[in-house]
């Protein structure tokens, strides 16, 4: 039996039609575990499930919350490599999208919902599509190479900077749809979208790499402890 998750009217005036399901789904899979140097991870919300059709208008941005513990241990901390969204159209198009990334720091400060904090890194801008056939498409953002390594959690935000007359579906996990998870901004300022009924979050996900730690100058510590002990120069 199909079910249907009927989406309520977004107070950012989008219409939401009813969510459907994506043949061929897949929900997040991957298990936390430890990770070696050089390794990949995929977090944020991984999974994708639902389309959400007449809710993408573009000039706006979405924000999902990530924890890189999720993807489990690695010894010198993560590396976005990327931000990744799906879209889903139900036709053929000939339509391209300008869009970006940002990851920011996640600050948790006892108010409520985690809250964006220091910039860590911005993307260039990039055109994506048209693209063919009618489907389900992926749409990454590379990372500087030069984007720091994470310490803990971080907002993934992704910025269509155009739209175009044939605007694809979003897509989102199987759900539950997380507080303080998802969120867009159309320029009045930042709304969640588990708010207006999603059926689960936003699906948009980060590749992380697994850094390494740096070793100890051994020689260096050695001429600071000889420098610094009792009756040193």
């Amino acid at each position: 039996m199909v079910v249907f998750a009927i989406l309520a009217i977004a107070s950012t005036g989008a219409h939401a039609a009813p969510a459907q399901p994506i043949p061929g789904a897949a929900e997040d899979e991957e298990a936390p575990q430890a990770h070696k140097a050089g390794d990949v991870s995929e977090g944020c919300h991984k999974g994708y499930y639902w389309t959400i059709e007449d809710w993408f208008t573009g000039n706006e941005s979405y924000r999902v919350y990530c924890n890189p513990a999720s993807c489990g241990a690695c010894e010198g901390g993560w590396k976005p490599l990327n931000v990744k969204t799906y879209l889903y159209w139900d036709r053929q198009n000939s339509c391209s999208l300008t869009v970006s990334a940002t990851i920011q720091e996640a600050i948790s400060d006892g108010s409520g919902c985690p809250r964006p904090g220091r910039l860590v890194a911005t993307s260039e801008a990039i055109v994506v599509g048209p693209y063919s056939p009618a489907g389900l498409w992926g749409v990454t953002v590379p990372m500087p190479p030069e984007t720091p390594v994470l310490s803990g959690p971080f907002f993934a935000t992704l910025t269509f900077h155009d739209t175009c007359e044939e605007p694809p579906s979003l897509v989102a996990n199987a759900g539950p749809c997380l507080a303080c998870a998802s969120w867009v901004n159309r320029g009045g300022g930042w709304e969640q979208l588990c708010g207006d009924a999603f059926p689960g979050n936003l699906s948009v996900r980060t590749s992380l790499q697994c850094q390494g730690v740096s070793p100890v100058d051994e020689s260096s510590w050695t001429t600071v402890k000889g420098k610094y002990r009792p009756g040193g120069e």
